[in-house]
């Protein structure tokens, strides 16, 4: 089977997502599966047979990263002939989407306690944006 993984970051060096990614992409290309990663940075050594396909990110701020991955991966998934996309980042459509990263609202309350400092991240546009990603998603996956 052709498959892609979409994550921005993947490598065994890297948190436990990342590393998730790496172990993900060997595992199914030793079960004899054609992976092609589409990332915006790899470690060089996560097997040999791996197809690393570098998604150009805009990086003038967090929200604009954001964005650039998601458009950009979708564009570049558009001339994959694959049979899977299996997404490890917030991007979409993809065919199954896994939850690597914390529950950005959950993680905001947890990191901003305070009442007025939550309000102030509340209205960042890079957390505006990762919230309507998630009701996307939460939509599509009503809709499957």
């Amino acid at each position: 089977m052709k498959i892609a993984v979409v994550r921005k970051e993947c490598g065994f060096k890297r948190g436990g997502a990342e590393r998730y990614c790496a172990n993900l992409c060997r595992k199914l290309l030793e079960m004899g599966h054609e992976v092609t990663l589409l990332v915006k940075e790899c470690e060089p050594d996560i097997h040999p047979g791996l197809r690393a396909v570098r998604v150009p990110v805009v990086n003038l701020t967090s929200s604009i990263r954001n964005r650039s991955f998601h458009h950009n991966s979708q564009n570049l998934l558009g001339h994959l002939d694959v049979d899977l996309v299996y997404a490890l980042s917030r991007t979409y459509p993809a065919d199954a989407f896994r939850v690597s990263d914390p529950l950005h609202v959950n993680w905001l309350d947890i990191r901003y306690p305070g009442l007025f400092e939550n309000w102030l991240e509340h209205l960042n546009p890079r957390h505006k944006q990762l919230f309507h990603r998630k009701e996307l998603f939460a939509r599509q996956a009503t809709l499957a």
